[in-house]
């Protein structure tokens, strides 16, 4: 599926937005998801969902309730995103003093760092034609040094890990498992600048058609610029440090 929804972009050229052959969209800041759709005959399309209820800015211009191909558009992590860990984080693979960049499952907090508020969202299935939950299943993560770590997991309401959904680091966390018609927000984490590819693939359960499934490598540019990292601040750091 390439891009629909396009009269609902912001009144500028189209051209703008579109991807040359050579270059995608960058997605900078605002809300979006990584989304689903269903084709019929067993085929589960993922895709981004951007500027569902706020904005999105892609290519510097706002996009509205737009979907677009996982290819044509690189996820943008800020600089503003790294942060010094004060502790070791064995699911990250990352240890005390080392800086990782974190896109957080908090809109405020991506708010206040300029980074794409992103989620995961199954609201264009219908939970009556499904047959429990939705897996976004991790398949493949290439990170820029090649021995770089990638994960993605959930907060309570206090600060502590409640879920790891995907690790590169621990082998047994590689799923975001999501009813139809839910939209959740996570935490991703990387652990070096540069470009990461990060394939998923998407399997559920149909009530008349049986097994579905669909795959998709979406691209997530961590600023290579050097910046000033943030120590502690937004109450990230408490995302490491487990209850006992």
């Amino acid at each position: 599926m390439k891009i629909t929804s396009l009269t609902r972009l912001a009144p500028i050229a189209l051209a703008a937005l579109l991807p040359s052959a050579h270059a995608a969209l960058a997605w900078t800041s605002g809300h979006g998801d990584i989304g689903v759709e269903y084709e019929g005959g067993g085929a589960l399309h993922l895709h981004l969902h951007l500027g569902e209820g706020d904005a999105a800015i892609v290519n510097g211009n706002p996009v509205l309730d737009t979907e677009f191909d996982a290819d044509q558009v690189n996820i943008t992590v800020p600089a503003a995103a790294e942060v010094v860990l004060s502790s070791n984080v064995p699911f990250l693979g990352a240890f005390s003093g080392q800086s990782i960049w974190l896109l957080p499952q908090d809109g405020d907090a991506a708010g206040l760092i300029g980074a794409p508020f992103v989620g995961w969202g199954t609201e264009a299935l219908n939970p009556a034609d499904w047959v429990g939950n939705l897996q976004f299943k991790l398949v493949s993560v290439t990170s820029p040094s090649g021995s770089g770590h990638f994960a993605v997991w959930q907060l309570d309401g206090f600060g502590s890990l409640s879920k790891l959904a995907m690790s590169t680091a621990d082998p047994g966390a590689d799923v975001v498992s999501q009813a139809a018609d839910i939209h959740d927000h996570y935490n991703i984490g990387f652990t070096e600048r540069g470009i990461w590819t990060v394939g998923m693939r998407i399997e559920g359960t149909h009530v008349t058609d049986g097994f579905a499934s669909g795959t998709a490598t979406y691209t997530f540019n961590v600023v290579p610029e050097p910046s000033t990292a943030l120590l502690g601040g937004l109450g990230l750091l408490m995302a490491f440090r487990r209850r006992r």
